[in-house]
């Protein structure tokens, strides 16, 4: 019987030999999916080459027959890591097990067809006539060429319908990634197996949305769970779990799924044809197959977040040892080459600072005296339940929105490491125009003689054009030899900096001085 080449759906023919059970799908199925903690903060996640991985823990009913049996797991995920799979509810231990990645794909058949005799069916596009004649196929799955009673050509280059008729299928190929396992049994058994195994091209991530009511320095923050799937195998009514955290696991490649495509290419009649190209390497042509991403931005979040009071399901967040686990309360279905949402965290009322920033060294060198620097933005908020939040927050990506008349408006977006409850929460908003500030050195800093003078002074100007009080800070860098003195504003401890702290009054400025001493100076 002649098949078409997007027809064929058969097991692999040494199979017939063995007593061989197969196993469709599982009855009952988890995904617990840990990060890509590669990834720096605020970087997308790629659906095309994911860096996170996944634990698939599968649970199928089987009907065994006595003695030796091959039971085919299919549907498996097709970066599954062979050396983690770990099988219960058979007895014993399974005499060998084998991971078959070489799915059935038009480019596949045509490489596992190579070097053997094939029909090649023509239909004229006018006509309608049909015509088969014997071919063998002589390179592919990349520009095939074919031999005919004509000579060599290349496919699909003829202006001419032809498609590609083969007997049977090449030895090993599959119509989806397949676990086999054999094993010997003395009586007939029906049994629960269950299956876990790791696997890779997986990763999730946290979208945060927050929503700034700047007359209370008050914000709610809301976050989805995004889930990466890039593999070509469908989770139907998983139990859907995320790890935050930083687990120690040593790199090793998942083998991946051996898919290849197929590429035409024609070349002029009256020329020879050029020679059989090399086969090419089966993984990384799957790998140049991307999909499409699928990216989660400001805007589409602030759609999901905003146009619903309360999300459909929430999340749990549960505790791991020192990881954290989010448990979806639901079965969800974790789509092939796909994506889901889940909230995690609703937090209605969170106290909230908003500083702008300068950073500078204590004595700036190679200053510019008509400069004028802007202010960075910086959002500040304790990670503590008295604050409004306390809540363990995995890294991902923060998108922060003000409202202006009836409508929010993103005002910035920053990345965040897994933070722990207590942490400072701080966002990066970007540059504010309306707050600058300018500085002036009084004094050489080097005499004659090219020695450091011992007293320097600095005046640092801060305008203010905003119409309300602005919290400003202005982290100093001090060298090892130098000390300050006389400051007129408030010094705080700031990440191990002295820091000036101080307001500046609506449409205003205001003028910091201080001095520097170097060691030596009484």
């Amino acid at each position: 019987m002649r098949l078409a080449a997007l027809l064929i759906v058969l097991l692999p023919a040494h199979a017939a030999a063995q007593q061989v059970v197969v196993s469709p799908a599982p009855e009952d199925v988890a995904v617990t999916v840990y990060r890509d903690n590669n990834r720096f903060e605020g970087d997308q996640m790629r659906l095309s080459w994911l860096g996170g991985y996944a634990l698939i823990t599968e649970t199928r009913r089987v009907s065994l027959p006595a003695g030796t049996v091959d039971i085919r797991f299919e549907g498996v995920a097709g970066n599954i890591f062979p050396q983690s799979v770990i099988l219960s509810g058979l007895p014993g231990l399974p005499d060998e097990k084998n991971y078959d990645a070489r799915l059935l794909t038009p480019g596949a058949l045509v490489g596992g067809a190579l070097g053997n005799q094939v029909t090649i069916r023509r239909t004229n596009r006018v006509t309608g006539e049909v015509v088969e004649e014997d071919a063998i196929i002589r390179a592919g799955p990349n520009d095939i060429v074919i031999q005919t009673a004509a000579g060599i050509e290349p496919y699909q280059c003829t202006g001419l319908s032809e498609t590609l008729l083969y007997d049977d299928v090449p030895e090993g190929l599959s119509d989806k990634p397949t676990l086999s396992v054999r094993t010997r049994l003395e009586t007939p058994l029906v049994a629960d197996v269950k299956l876990s195994y790791l696997a890779g091209q997986f990763d999730w991530d946290a979208s945060y949305v927050a929503r700034l009511d700047p007359e209370r320095d008050r914000m709610s923050l809301f976050a989805w769970m995004t889930v990466a799937n890039g593999n070509e195998a469908t989770f139907e009514q998983a139990q859907l779990l995320s790890i935050a955290g930083e687990p120690n696991r040593e790199d090793h490649n998942a083998p991946g799924v051996d898919a290849p495509s197929i590429r035409l290419n024609c070349w002029p009649k009256d020329q020879p044809p050029p020679p059989p190209p090399p086969p090419a390497p089966m993984r990384e042509e799957m790998m140049a197959m991307e999909a499409g991403d699928i990216v989660v931005t400001g805007s589409r979040v602030q759609r999901a977040a905003f146009d619903s009071a309360a999300p459909a399901m929430v999340a749990s967040q549960e505790a791991l040892g020192d990881l954290k686990l989010y448990r979806v309360p639901e079965p969800v279905t974790v789509a092939a080459n796909g994506q889901k949402q889940v909230a995690f965290l609703v937090k209605e009322e969170v106290e909230v600072d908003r500083v702008h920033q300068f950073w500078t060294s204590a004595l700036p060198y190679d200053v510019d005296e008509a400069e004028w620097a802007s202010a960075k933005i910086i959002l500040r908020a304790e990670n503590l339940e008295k604050e409004g939040l306390g809540e363990p927050l995995p890294a991902g990506n923060v998108v922060v929105f003000e409202p202006v008349a009836d409508t929010w408006q993103m005002v910035g977006e920053d990345g965040i490491e897994n933070l722990p409850v207590g942490r400072l929460l701080e966002l990066e908003l970007g540059q504010s125009a309306d707050v600058q500030m300018q500085q002036r050195i009084f004094g050489e800093l080097d005499d004659e003689d090219g020695n450091r003078r011992k007293r320097i002074k600095v005046e640092l100007t801060v305008t203010n054009a905003r119409p309300t009080t602005t919290s400003v800070e202005i982290p100093l860098g001090l060298d090892d030899d130098e000390r300050l003195s006389r400051p007129n504003v408030r010094v705080v401890e700031r990440y191990g900096r002295k820091t000036f702290k101080f307001d500046v009054p609506p449409t205003s400025e205001r003028v910091i001085t201080y001095t520097i001493l170097t060691r030596g100076e009484d």
